[in-house]
């Protein structure tokens, strides 16, 4: 005994200290890996000073038809594209669309066109992997089928 308490009892407190310890200490950790794993990350703001160029590509039977943007269609394609809600990944793309936008950014593109009835997304980099995910935005999607 040490301080009249059992030698039992000082372990029980020793050993219970020692879980709290290492069940506290991870959740820092853990919140690294969630940051790290999550896609929350994906889907950045941008600024219509950002972008260089636009192109709007319309596949028609057999032929690809291009349009330049102009800066007022940028800025309010960058409104709806900041506007969108990130919904998921997309693991794999089954088909080509008809209709693809490509945004130009110090090196960097941002691929817009419709998907399964929503909006997919795609940046692309020479540093980078791309990775597509699809967003939420009725009126980007509007204005895509529209052209």
């Amino acid at each position: 005994m040490f301080l009249n308490v059992s030698y039992w009892e000082w372990a029980g407190y020793i050993i219970g200290t020692v879980l709290v310890v290492l069940v506290s200490l991870p959740n820092g950790m853990l919140k690294r890996f969630e940051k790290y794993f999550s896609s929350d990350h994906l889907h950045q703001k941008l600024s219509s000073m950002e972008i260089k160029q636009g192109t709007l590509y319309c596949h028609e039977q057999g032929e690809v038809r291009e349009r330049t943007l102009q800066k007022e269609e940028i800025a309010q394609v960058i409104n709806w594209f900041n506007e969108a809600k990130f919904i998921d990944k997309v693991s794999y793309l089954k088909d080509q669309p008809s209709i693809k936008l490509s945004l130009e950014r110090e090196g960097e593109w941002i691929t817009i066109q419709p998907f399964q009835g929503e909006v997919l997304i795609q940046w692309k980099s020479s540093t980078q992997e791309s990775i597509p995910y699809w967003v939420l935005q009725s009126d980007l999607k509007h204005w895509l089928m529209n052209q």
